[in-house]
């Protein structure tokens, strides 16, 4: 009986010849290829912005009056943790007289706190005297986000 460790055929044994020193090559390679950098998130070049356009800082203004305030939103930044992003459901918040918000404690509409609309119609009617007005984005529930969007104060007395 005789037994072949090699095929006959010298087409399949260069085959094999050459399948040999392929995984050998690849074993050597992967060796002394070097571990990869994790990847490194990607910083935020562009911050969202919420402002008031009317009224302005140190204004004096009639009762009743309007508010109307511009939003830039965030885009979303790959490899941030968590993504920041404007979602549909963000609401804004007019803070009238109100203690600056804590990122643990929902904002809740209450007398101080009022949820604002994209095209607001309301007009505020607030007593005489100085007051002091700042805008607020939470999500549905109140909540802001990790990193919180506010406008600056605005102080303005009420005629």
């Amino acid at each position: 009986m005789h037994i072949m460790l090699f095929p006959q055929n010298t087409l399949l044994r260069k085959a094999a010849l050459v399948a040999a020193m392929a995984l050998g090559f690849s074993a050597a390679t992967h060796a002394a290829t070097p571990t990869p950098e994790p990847p490194q998130p990607i910083e935020v070049t562009q911050t969202a912005q919420l402002y008031f356009i009317e009224p302005v800082d140190g204004a004096s203004v009639d009762r009743p009056f309007a508010i109307k305030f511009g939003l830039r939103t965030v885009t979303i930044t790959p490899g941030m943790s968590p993504p920041v992003m404007s979602a549909p459901d963000n609401q804004i918040h007019l803070l009238i007289d109100a203690p600056p918000v804590s990122s643990n404690m929902p904002v809740l509409s209450s007398d101080q706190v009022r949820l604002l609309t994209a095209d607001q119609k309301e007009k505020f009617v607030l007593p005489s005297g100085p007051h002091r007005l700042q805008l607020v984005q939470t999500d549905k529930n109140g909540v802001l986000a990790p990193l919180p969007v506010v406008s600056p104060v605005i102080n303005i007395v009420v005629k």
